[in-house]
């Protein structure tokens, strides 16, 4: 199987709590898309990064509008600057979020879980969740190397069982995932 079987070292692991939108004035304020729940919430896990970890950057908030926040980031002082970084991600490190309830999980946690069908058989791993604002998508990496991306729904993916490793996959009618992954068994 061409993907993966190290798991994931959920301790390195980053995950994405906001977006640079662009920026906001001349004097180097920016808007940021935060992913948290709560948009200000963005600021209290310290220091953000990009994704490399390599550069870190000091958010302070100047207003939250429906938009967006409007921040100061640390060694942003003009619009050229602010404009330089329109599209960052802007991430933190896993450790630092809250713990979840029961049944409860980050994106994040589910990248290189095993994806398996309904009976049980292994189709991939799971390389990402995203949401690029049509609602959440899933990529697998099918067991054959190639990638598939899927909704990401209950009917599609009807168990996460982060414990156990893997999410149980029911793809819709139009994608052939069950059909390849009975063929690489049978073939």
């Amino acid at each position: 199987m061409a993907a993966s079987d190290n798991p994931v070292d959920r301790s390195k692991v980053k995950v994405c709590v906001g977006t640079v939108s662009g920026p906001k004035g001349l004097d180097g304020s920016l808007r940021i898309r935060s992913y948290t729940t709560q948009p200000e919430d963005i600021t209290s896990y310290g220091p953000v990064s990009d994704k490399t970890g390599k550069n870190l950057y000091d958010i302070h908030i100047l207003q939250s509008t429906k938009k967006g926040l409007v921040v100061k980031i640390s060694g942003i002082e003009d619009r050229d600057a602010a404009e330089a970084i329109k599209g960052l991600d802007l991430y933190v490190s896993r450790g630092l979020l809250p713990e979840l309830d029961e049944g409860e999980f980050y994106f994040s946690d589910l990248i290189g879980l095993d994806a398996v069908n309904l009976n049980g058989s292994l189709i991939g791993k799971v390389k990402s969740v995203d949401n690029f604002g049509a609602g959440n998508v899933m990529e697998l990496e099918m067991r054959d190397g190639n990638f598939r991306s899927l909704p990401f729904s209950l009917d599609v993916v009807p168990v996460v069982d982060i414990a156990g490793g893997r999410v149980v996959v029911k793809p819709p009618t139009e994608l052939d995932i069950e059909d390849a992954a009975d063929a690489m068994e049978t073939g």
